[in-house]
């Protein structure tokens, strides 16, 4: 067995503190990934509840092709989404309780939009309705983006992060 002390010499740290700084920056990089395809998603939830608000509000005359599209497009975002999640629920990753249960907060509201789709194709609901539905998982995925821009680790991309996230609450309140 090799003696620790032995062992510890000026390279051995330098080579241990460079292996660390470049796990950060991949864990970081990582991180940058899943707001990035969250970001994503809120766009195109976003612009697919203004279309279903719209076709809904027009009783199925206007918006039917451009819904169809959103929905096609947010259907391979969900999908880009989990298999983001997939990669980080381990320690390793950054995975905490608090985004654990975000992230299944979100795959839960994702999990429910076949129905609400079902729902707005057969205008079986009100615009307001939609409108409603589709905030409140894009607020759940806000507030994933909230707690992965907290959880940055380096002050001056959690600052990038917070600005990210205070343009998407402002595109939200709009």
């Amino acid at each position: 067995m090799l003696d620790p002390v032995a062992t510890l010499s000026v390279s051995n740290l330098v080579l241990r503190s460079k292996q660390l700084e470049i796990d950060a920056v991949r864990h970081l990089a990582r991180r940058a990934e899943l707001v990035d395809v969250i970001g994503q998603l809120i766009q195109g939830l976003q612009r697919e509840r203004g279309a279903s608000g719209v076709y809904l509000a027009s009783r199925g005359q206007r918006f039917a092709d451009v819904r169809r599209k959103m929905v096609d497009e947010v259907v391979l975002l969900e999908t880009r989404l989990r298999e983001v999640f997939a990669e980080h629920v381990e320690p390793a990753q950054g995975a905490t309780a608090k985004a654990l249960s975000l992230m299944a907060w979100a795959l839960l509201g994702m999990e429910s939009l076949p129905a609400l789709r079902t729902q707005v194709e057969r205008q079986a609901m009100s615009a307001h309705d939609s409108v409603a539905a589709y905030s409140h998982l894009i607020a759940g995925l806000i507030e994933l983006v909230f707690h992965v821009a907290d959880a940055a680790g380096l002050p001056s991309v959690s600052r990038l992060l917070v600005g990210l996230l205070h343009l998407v609450q402002a595109q939200e309140e709009a």
